[in-house]
């Protein structure tokens, strides 16, 4: 089979420009040669050719097509012969796009060998130039969706990919440009059908069984670019094994050579979150707000404009939303964005360890079934998502809707789904006060008033009755670290209301009056017997002026 005949569909046609095809309907005289014995290929020194039709005119014409990206990145599809017929999307300046374009070309009779290394980089370099004039084509990493699918690049060699919508999943071939292939980015692995969702537990035990159906609708959502994702946080204690199950979750939708990220810097975030299509993190102690809000942008899919290249103004847009999975000892953040938009699951210390080595292995080999029964799954989800009511109870209303549908799609229940997730948004904050130093010391220091007589002051006031009560108390390491927190008091109080107002604590922001803003705090009841939403009411009455 010749090169020609394995030609990818005209990006062109999608094109924002219109004249994008016409530049490309290159018509030119046939090739003139100026060697006078062509047919002696043996020969080693020969007179140089002079080619009339430009390399880059003939791999137009032998199907390679060119675009640029949202990032304006010049990438191209070419026709690859071995191992089988294909289409691949390069970019245009890879060493990956060379070689295949050399291959291309030796596949053209009368011009093969007969050309050198700067002829083939020349031709790479005016494929730009066709690329900049043929209009924009997003690309994605990994995932993307198109007419109702759900679209997951399998990352082998036939550049093949899944189709999943509700009548079914299939592995089809890449025809058009979808995705591009980071360099990190590992093959997936090939689904079995037939497999049961259950397995995936014999690797990631979670309790109670409401969690389990948590993490179920995490993972589905991961591959579907339309459902805002929570941020999955895996917690425990050391050896509870958070790092390896972050690992095997991250490969059932994202495999890759750096299946877990370290050190979380705020420049490359935005890189970070463009080129995994789920990012992974591990031991992650604790972030600012700035990376807080970092990652609920790459949530709820905001754009982030940056230079393209630190030596131009030219600038790019990059828009994203990521499943985002971080795991560590503690929860890193306590802003009331970040727990909204998080889920967490709690591992416990094995009674018994198993070699790495041996864990991994056996995941191997069950992960082919377990991914077939995510995307059986995720075909019944796709079926039900149209029935389900909405769940503007929760934050994460388009999560909880998809959540409910996943639940039903197990033979469960719309309640057993909205029990699940509220018991966890509980869980996280009570978690979060167990965990915060200040917060520990409000709780006590709050239950000593009632509504009907309240702690009334500014700031600096409350923080002189804390260092005193944790003086009392005997804690005088509490009351150094803070005197150390007394400048931002004021915006931890604001982060911490939210969870205070789930046991019944009130911090309710006064009116300002001589330039101050007074807080009252007080305990209004038990947890059990508290009225949330009369709270609430009360707090959006008091945070005015």
């Amino acid at each position: 089979m010749s090169a020609s005949s394995v030609v990818p569909q005209d990006v062109h046609a999608e094109s924002e420009s219109p004249e994008a095809t016409k530049t490309l309907s290159i018509h030119t005289p046939e090739i003139t040669l100026s060697n006078e014995d062509l047919d002696d290929r043996a020969e080693e020194q020969r007179q140089p050719i002079q080619i009339n039709r430009t390399l880059a005119d003939l791999a137009i014409e032998a199907g390679v097509r060119c675009f640029v990206d949202q990032t304006k990145s010049s990438f191209a599809l070419i026709p690859v012969e071995a191992p089988t017929p294909h289409v691949e999307c390069l970019p245009l300046a890879s060493k990956a796009f060379l070689g295949r374009l050399d291959e291309l070309l030796q596949t053209i009779p009368s011009i093969a060998g007969c050309y050198q290394l700067k002829d083939l980089q020349k031709a790479v370099k005016q494929l730009e130039l066709f690329a900049v004039r043929s209009g924009r084509k997003r690309l994605e990493s990994r995932l993307t969706s198109e007419d109702q699918q759900v679209l997951v690049d399998l990352g082998d060699e036939q550049w093949q990919m899944i189709a999943v919508d509700k009548v079914g999943w299939s592995v089809v071939p890449q025809r058009r440009p979808h995705f591009f292939r980071p360099a990190h980015q590992r093959p997936l692995v090939n689904p079995v059908a037939g497999g049961s969702v259950d397995e995936l537990f014999e690797f990631t035990p979670v309790n109670p069984l409401g969690d389990q159906l948590l993490l179920l609708a995490w993972l589905l959502s991961a591959f579907v670019l339309w459902v805002p994702s929570p941020i999955l946080l895996l917690t425990g204690s050391q050896g509870s094994g958070k790092t390896t199950r972050s690992r095997w979750l991250r490969s059932l939708v994202d495999p890759s050579e750096v299946p877990v990220l370290g050190e979380i810097e705020m420049r490359q975030l935005v890189q970070t979150f463009a080129y995994h299509a789920v990012a992974c993190f591990e031991n992650v102690s604790t972030f600012n707000r700035p990376v807080s809000d970092q990652f609920c942008r790459a949530v709820t899919g905001d754009g982030v404009e940056r230079r393209k290249l630190y030596t131009d103004s030219d600038s790019v847009l990059y828009s994203f939303r990521r499943a985002i999975l971080i795991n560590g000892l503690t929860i890193p953040s306590e802003r009331p964005d970040f727990l909204d938009r998080s889920i967490v699951l709690e591992f416990n210390r094995p009674a018994e360890f198993k070699t790495a080595s041996e864990l991994d292995q056996a995941f191997k080999a069950a992960s082919g079934r377990i991914l077939g029964a995510l995307l059986d799954l995720l075909v019944k989800t796709f079926g039900l998502l149209e029935s389900m009511p909405p769940a503007s109870e929760f934050r994460m209303a388009d999560f909880a809707r998809f959540g409910r549908a996943v639940a039903v799609a197990l033979g469960r229940t719309t309640h057993d789904f909205d029990t699940a997730y509220r018991d966890n948004i509980r869980r996280v904050r009570q978690q979060l006060l167990e965990e915060h130093l200040l917060g520990r010391l409000l709780r006590e220091f709050a239950t000593s008033f009632t509504e009907s007589r309240p702690w009334t002051g500014i700031v600096s006031e409350l923080l002189d009755s804390l260092c005193s009560h944790a003086k009392r108390k005997g804690l005088p390491r509490v009351e150094s670290e803070l005197t150390k927190s007394k400048s931002k008091l004021s915006r931890e109080l604001e982060d911490l209301q939210e969870a205070f107002l789930q046991e019944g604590i009130v911090l309710k922001r006064l009116k300002r009056t001589s330039g101050k803003r007074a807080w009252e705090i007080f305990a209004q009841a038990p947890p059990s017997t508290v009225n949330v939403a009369a709270i609430q009411h009360r707090l959006e009455g008091g945070n005015n002026g």
